[in-house]
């Protein structure tokens, strides 16, 4: 009776504009090597996706000189391929009314049960001359188990970032936050093996119809099937993409894209529709899910659009609008019918969390292990963490116990106060700090000991991870710190930060110096990856004993390099101009823990090196498994490579350090092997070669 019902209700609530039953698919494309070698030369195939991609940018809507769109956007995420047994036994039978919160998913013909859904209407502007892009969300609100936690709508932020926009026309296409390269990119005919299956009808378009797949079956690519309009235009109809099931991938199990282009009556090809189904496997305890994701846009026009459409501050008043949309709204913008289930997402919420203890503790678990943080109520006014900065080790404190926490948009939503409360149980001293911030400005203060390099660590200094040290940890100082900051991002996306700090450092452990007092004012401008600073120490103000001036400018970038994976950049340059006290010099970013950690020297110890003057650059290249594909056997393992330069000049010749790395292992280890370059000869102390290994979550 179950397994009848269920196909039947599906079908009243299925989409009227899905044609998931009407289009031929393939799973995968694979080259039958009893054939003829595929060869691109003289290839009917080859020779038509020469041609489509020579006319890309004449067919790309956004290429003209303006061009506006609404796109409407559904976002579930479903527990998936529910059985009958499993509504009679365990966890989902103890939830009220669950039969009535299953329905049928056409995209995969199994039973699913949708435990979230957000909407969102965005606006796209672009503007070819001068080259401007816009997106505004004038529209957006989510229901589900995300509403169970303060910090929900992050999930659903997370769920966009990695389940995004397939855009065919760009090279690159970042999905997973993996990228995977467009059949129609620049590259594709090297990357990519085409063939033409056939001359068909799609709607009242006479098309090509193309398989493709990648080289190497290992690849992070596409495969599935493209359809040409077959004419002078050679525009895209209709795709049906896939990845093939021996893609270095993780945790997928399936995933199937559909797009549709239509003709407007001007006669340009755009995207219609834009449907995405991903089944996953992440662990055990959440053994099958399904992301679906139905896209529309709408409202096609390219017209002039004047510059005042394309204003930061125009798309922060709209988007502090987007989330208080009525029913009316909703109405008006909505591209599809939500499902019965989707519909109920409120009540079936709260049966979910009344009705299962065993539920609340895994949502509690996974919270935190997202999160770090312990909400203390529901709503919850106060957050207990960073639950991984609790307990640690050093040398001067030994065991070290930590309590902190900050408070929630909950109890205020223009003020928020974090801070923390510690204890060493060797030096038997307690630490503390507290930061206030309100409208951009922040006020805090501390008194704590650390690590010198420890300002320049991405990680919490206290994470229990990086307390495990190779190098000399014996080197801290203390500091007491009050200071007053304020920052502002402009409408252009300029970042203006300004600060006025009060600081008393001594030594501890075996690194001694005087008492330091200094009191400094700190300028700042950052922009798409850019930033320039200065320092100016102020003698007789506040206390400060110190005058100085510094000047800063760093450049970080992510790059990406295609089917070769990402090169993630960090150049940076320093210069003191006056006398500053040799503790307070600048120093390399020397990560003396095991953990590997990114943009970080693995091989200079603490204090090792310092200079009134530095350059810095670091090269970090993801590759992706581009190399490990191709080996027999290994490439079984899905494991990536990771190469690394990092070179650091201070006064004298450069220091160099290079890092070979292997991640992916078992979908979650990175470990690396790194060397010293040089600085190795008439230092006994120094550290030439290590491991280094951190845990890390990829698809």
């Amino acid at each position: 009776m179950l397994i009848v019902l269920f196909p039947m209700m599906g079908m009243a609530q299925q989409d009227s504009v899905l044609w998931y039953d009407r289009v031929h698919e393939l799973d995968e494309v694979t080259v039958d090597k009893k054939r003829e070698p595929y060869s691109r030369k003289d290839n009917p195939a080859v020779e038509l996706m020469r041609r489509v991609i020579e006319h890309k940018r004449l067919t790309d809507p956004t290429k003209k000189d303006y061009c506006k769109y609404d796109t409407y956007q559904k976002l579930t995420l479903a527990l998936n391929d529910v059985t009958p047994q499993q509504l009679t036994e365990g966890a989902l039978s103890k939830i009220p009314d669950i039969i009535n919160h299953i329905e049928a998913c056409l995209l995969n013909n199994k039973l699913i049960m949708p435990v979230t859904v957000s909407e969102t209407v965005r606006r796209n502007l672009f503007s070819e001359k001068p080259l401007r892009h816009q997106k505004v969300t004038i529209g957006e609100r989510s229901e589900g188990i995300d509403q169970l936690f303060q910090t929900g709508h992050e999930m659903v932020k997370t769920l966009r970032d990695f389940f995004t926009d397939v855009n065919l026309y760009e090279d690159n296409i970042k999905l997973l936050k993996q990228n995977f390269l467009s059949p129609i990119a620049s590259g594709a005919i090297a990357f990519y093996r085409f063939h033409i299956v056939d001359t068909v009808r799609v709607g009242q378009e006479r098309c090509i119809h193309l398989a493709f797949g990648p080289d190497n079956q290992r690849d992070m690519g596409f495969s599935g099937e493209l359809y040409v309009m077959d004419d002078t235009t050679f525009q895209l109809r209709r795709a049906v993409l896939t990845i093939p099931r021996q893609s270095n991938v993780n945790h997928i199990d399936n995933i199937k894209i559909w797009q549709e282009f239509e003709a407007l009556p001007s006669g340009e090809m755009v995207l219609a529709s834009d449907d995405m189904m991903i089944e996953m496997s992440l662990a055990d305890v959440f053994a099958k899910t399904v992301i679906l994701r139905t896209t529309r846009h709408s409202g096609y026009s390219f017209e002039h659009i004047p510059s005042a459409y394309f204003s930061n501050r125009l798309k922060q008043n709209e988007e502090q609008r987007a989330k208080v949309r009525d029913d009316k709204f909703w109405n008006e913008y909505r591209r599809t019918r939500l499902t019965f289930s989707e519909q109920r997402m409120g009540m079936f919420v709260d049966n979910l969390w009344q009705s299962s203890p065993a539920l609340r503790t895994i949502g509690t678990a996974v919270k935190v292990m997202v999160d770090n943080y312990i909400e203390t109520g529901k709503p919850s006014l106060f957050d207990i963490g960073p639950v991984l900065s609790t307990v640690s080790v050093n040398s001067v404190d030994g065991l070290r116990l930590r309590i902190g926490g900050r408070t929630t948009k909950a109890l205020s939503r223009h003020i928020q106060i974090e801070g923390y409360y510690a204890h060493g149980f060797r030096s038997k001293a307690d630490y503390w700090s507290a930061t206030v911030r309100s409208h951009g400005f922040s006020l805090s203060a501390a008194r704590d000991i650390c690590y010198p390099s420890d300002p320049l660590m991405p990680t919490d200094k206290d994470n229990l991870f990086a307390a495990w040290k190779w190098g000399d940890d014996s080197k801290m100082m203390a500091y007491n710190r009050q200071q007053l900051a304020y920052e502002h991002v402009l409408p252009s996306g300029l970042n203006l930060s300004a600060a006025v700090k009060r600081e008393t450092y001594e030594g501890r452990g075996s690194l001694e110096f005087d008492k330091i007092k200094t009191t400094e004012l700190r300028l700042a401008l950052e922009y798409k990856g850019w930033m320039v600073s200065h320092v100016v120490g102020i003698d007789g103000l506040l206390g400060g004993e110190w005058r100085y001036n510094t000047t800063e400018m760093r450049w970080r970038q992510k790059t990406s390099l295609k089917t070769w994976g990402t090169l993630r950049s960090d150049i940076r340059a320093g210069v003191e101009w006056d006398g500053k006290p040799w503790p307070l010099l600048f120093m390399p970013a020397a990560n003396i823990s095991y953990l590997a950690q990114p943009l970080t020297f693995a091989l200079i110890d603490n204090m090792e090196m310092t200079s009134d003057r530095y350059a810095s650059a670091i090269f970090d290249w993801d590759i992706n498994g581009r190399v490990f594909n191709r080996i027999p056997l290994l490439n079984r393992l899905k494991l990536r490579e990771y190469l690394s330069l990092r070179t650091w000049w201070g006064h004298g010749k450069p220091y160099v350090e290079a890092a070979v790395g292997i991640h992916n292992i078992l979908s979650l280890l990175h470990v690396e092997y790194v060397r010293r370059l040089n600085y190795i000869s008439g230092l006994p102390s120094a550290n030439k070669q290590g491991v280094r290994i951190r845990a890390e979550f990829k698809f």
